[in-house]
């Protein structure tokens, strides 16, 4: 019967755990995100890089 006692045991701590989650506070969003990248300005992916991030300067702008 040590098996049942174990089993109703942590029944009632994951009901305890259900019941508590939505009573913590939650981490307050932050007001700007910031998103970061790679890019080479020179070398041989110097000519492909410049214009992705040409383009991501054109999305940041937007946006």
């Amino acid at each position: 019967m040590g098996w049942f006692k174990k089993s109703i045991f942590f029944m009632l701590v994951l009901m305890m755990g259900i019941v508590l989650m939505p009573f913590y506070a939650k981490a307050a969003a932050p007001k700007q995100i910031l998103i970061g990248t790679l890019y080479a300005s020179s070398g041989p992916f110097a000519t492909s890089s410049t214009s992705q991030y040409h383009g991501l300067e054109f999305w940041v702008n937007q946006v």
